[in-house]
């Protein structure tokens, strides 16, 4: 199968479970902010553990009513596209008191493997 994109990026976003944007979760504003900027795909994860720059360490208690998990968002798409969406995020993150870390990779291959009418 031929690589789809020509200079294949992965942006990957980490932020706490709690940031909000109004009444609306801050990872859903950032997925629907990506499929109307016409992403590939948008991924959200999970995580049960983290620390960040306050050095605090968060992780999953049964009897915590607040929980601070980290929330991993993974985009995969062109570069261009990316450095573009990077753009379109500096603006969401600024109209907000909300924070997290954006980081981008590059990658050497990306094979997607539709799936199969039945």
């Amino acid at each position: 199968m031929k690589n789809q994109f020509t200079r294949p990026k992965l942006l990957k976003i980490i932020l706490d479970e709690s940031e909000h944007v109004s009444f609306k979760s801050l990872y859903e504003e950032i997925v629907f902010e990506a499929k109307e900027f016409g992403m590939a795909g948008a991924t959200v994860m999970k995580g049960i553990m983290n620390f960040g720059s306050d050095k605090e360490i968060s992780t999953f208690k049964i009897f915590s009513i607040a929980q601070e998990l980290p929330i991993i968002i993974e985009i995969i798409d062109d570069g261009d596209k990316i450095d573009s969406f990077v753009i379109k995020l500096d603006e969401v993150f600024e109209r907000n008191v909300a924070g997290g870390l954006l980081a981008t990779h590059d990658l050497d291959t990306v094979k997607h493997y539709p799936q199969k009418q039945k």
